[in-house]
């Protein structure tokens, strides 16, 4: 690479841990402000979901019943945006 390139840093993505609920699977998600290094000496501030950005990933089947509890501490209002994709 030349002095004018670099790599971005992408961290991997987690599983959400759920608890089992009567009924279905019980997320909760915590956003708050992070911080995410993106080149070498370049970091930002962020948003994350439990800690980590991307989000953890919510991993379930189509059919299943699932809740998502979300608690914003951010300073600010925010919303979830969620995408699926099959196996």
């Amino acid at each position: 690479m030349s002095v004018w390139e670099q790599r971005l840093m992408v961290p991997d993505s987690k599983k959400a841990k759920y608890k089992q609920v009567q009924g279905g699977r019980y997320f909760k998600l915590t956003a708050q402000p992070g911080h995410q290094k993106i080149l070498k000496d370049v970091t930002l501030d962020i948003h994350v979901y439990n800690g980590s950005s991307p989000g953890p990933l919510i991993i379930v089947n189509e059919g299943d019943r699932v809740y998502i509890e979300v608690e914003n501490q951010l300073s600010e209002k925010t919303a979830l945006h969620v995408h699926g994709i099959s196996k």
